[in-house]
Order: C-alpha cells, then sequence, then structure tokens
C-alpha cells in the first residue's frame, strides 16, 4: 500500500520539479530587473580581516546555485518504478495465487507488460498475446501425444 502511494506521488513530484524550475527562472529575471547594478559585499579572510568586494549583475547571471535537473528525477522515478514492478513480480507468484480456486487474482502478463515499459521495451513483441500461447500449449501437446510411446498390446 505504501508503494502505491509512493507511485501516485511520482507525477506530482514531476510537476512540482516543473515547477520549481520556472520559479527559479522568474527569480533571476526579478533579480536583473531589481537589483542595482553594482552591490559591494563584506569578505572576511580566515583571520578575520575584512575587505568589500563590488559585485556586478554580470556576475551574478546564471545558474550557479540550485540547477533543477528534469531529466535526473524523471530517470530517478523510473528507477524507483523499475524496483516496484521487479518486487512485485518476485512476490505475485506466490502472494497473487488463491488456494481455493488455484487461480492467479493477479495478471502477470500485464506485471510483464509494466515491467518491459519500465525498461522502455516495447512489450508488444516480447509478450505474447493469449491466443498465442493457447495455440502454442495445444501443438505441445499434439506434439507430446505424437511422440508419446504406444502401450504395447
Amino acid at each position: 500500500m505504501v508503494q502505491a502511494s509512493k507511485a501516485s506521488l511520482l507525477p506530482l513530484i514531476d510537476s512540482l520539479n516543473i515547477a520549481l524550475a520556472k520559479i527559479s527562472e522568474i527569480w533571476m529575471v526579478t533579480a536583473v530587473v531589481i537589483m542595482p547594478p553594482e552591490v559591494s559585499l563584506k569578505v572576511q579572510d580566515a583571520q578575520g580581516k575584512a575587505e568589500f568586494k563590488t559585485i556586478t549583475m554580470t556576475d551574478l547571471l546564471g545558474k550557479f546555485d540550485i540547477e533543477f535537473d528534469a531529466q535526473a528525477l524523471k530517470t530517478a522515478t523510473r528507477e524507483t518504478r523499475r524496483a516496484q514492478l521487479m518486487e512485485l513480480l518476485t512476490l505475485a507468484p506466490s502472494a497473487g495465487f488463491d488456494q481455493s480456486t488455484q487461480q492467479f487474482f493477479i495478471d502477470m502478463r500485464k506485471i510483464w507488460t509494466e515491467v518491459l515499459d519500465s525498461f522502455e521495451l516495447d512489450s508488444t513483441g516480447i509478450i505474447l498475446e493469449q491466443k498465442e500461447v493457447l495455440k502454442k500449449q495445444a501443438t505441445f501437446q499434439k506434439d507430446q501425444q505424437r511422440f508419446q510411446p504406444k502401450p504395447p498390446m
């Protein structure tokens, strides 16, 4: 349940990251408009000796302190999602099986589709459709019956 709530927060975190990047750009533009062309700063060295340095607007322009990297967040989000899916993949065969009905109540095909998508692989070419699986099972059973030794009469 905790993992599910974390996964639902990931798009919100991505949106917040984009918003923070825009806010930082607005602050930079505002600083250019509001700040005086030169600012004097008092700087003390290790011995406590103070001196004043003049900093111009061109010294401050740029993204030096904070830079929001949306791509890094997307990568972290993708890696978190991938880890969650891999954990689910290991738990699903044992925890997602109903002993009374002898059936899975978790769709393993969908989990595998999500896992492959998290690795940015096209799952349509890798995961067989249900019809193809049934067809392969029927072919396998026919082959087994054909090659099975006949009992002596």
